[in-house]
């Protein structure tokens, strides 16, 4: 795991926060469970969030994909910049829109917005005209992958409850296990649910700026 990711720890750590209400459940299969429930709780909290490494703007290229440590992928766009410029984020009807007269994706100019259409990269609109070392800066938040082992040690430090009751929702609602028990999922996954939206509000109290979000098409 790249270092900019910060101190990780592997999934196993939550294992005792899970184990006592679910020890017929067999390791593996628990692990996974948190593995999910971790994915799960990044998506619905922007909560890991790290700078991206500059990007420079290129002539007449408006798409840029932004690169993540090994085991993550890009979630959202919490700010971007272009040339030190606050970049507004658009969607797609949005900027067909302001561009009512044009394709918005075939302008240049001055960035002033940015999209997503491909999960991995933003577009920038208008695209930049001339080349500009470093240009395109800001902060995403990150979610595991489904083949990662590790997560941020924040998550486990400060929200290994929330994960476990995430996971135990999980494991409860299998169906024909012998620990299957769709009331206790029921009550784990309203936990859940009720720690994510609260986690989430503090990322975004802190952020200040919690109405600045990316459009990703296709994203549920």
């Amino acid at each position: 795991m790249s270092e900019l990711y910060g101190y990780t720890v592997p999934y196993e750590h939550f294992l005792k926060d899970v184990r006592p209400w679910a020890p017929d459940v067999p390791e593996f299969v628990a692990v996974h469970a948190i593995r999910n429930a971790c994915i799960e709780f990044c998506e619905k909290t922007n909560y890991v969030q790290q700078n991206i490494v500059p990007i420079s703007g290129q002539m007449n290229v408006a798409t840029y994909q932004i690169s993540t440590p090994d085991g993550t992928r890009f979630l959202d766009a919490i700010e971007m910049y272009y040339n030190e410029n606050l970049l507004i984020p658009k969607s797609v009807d949005e900027l067909a829109v302001i561009y009512r007269s044009y394709e918005w994706d075939t302008i240049g100019g001055n960035p002033a917005y940015v999209t997503r259409i491909i999960e991995p990269e933003i577009q920038l609109v208008p695209f930049p005209v001339s080349y500009l070392s470093n240009a395109i800066t800001g902060r995403i938040s990150l979610a595991p992958t489904r083949d990662s082992c590790e997560i941020e040690h924040r998550v486990w430090e400060h929200y290994a409850e929330t994960i476990a009751h995430g996971a135990l929702a999980r494991l409860y609602a299998m169906p024909d296990q012998p620990y299957s028990n769709p009331k206790a999922a029921e009550e784990f996954r309203r936990r859940f649910v009720a720690e994510c939206g609260s986690a989430r509000r503090k990322v975004e109290k802190g952020l200040g700026r919690a109405d600045v979000r990316m459009q990703f098409q296709g994203w549920v």
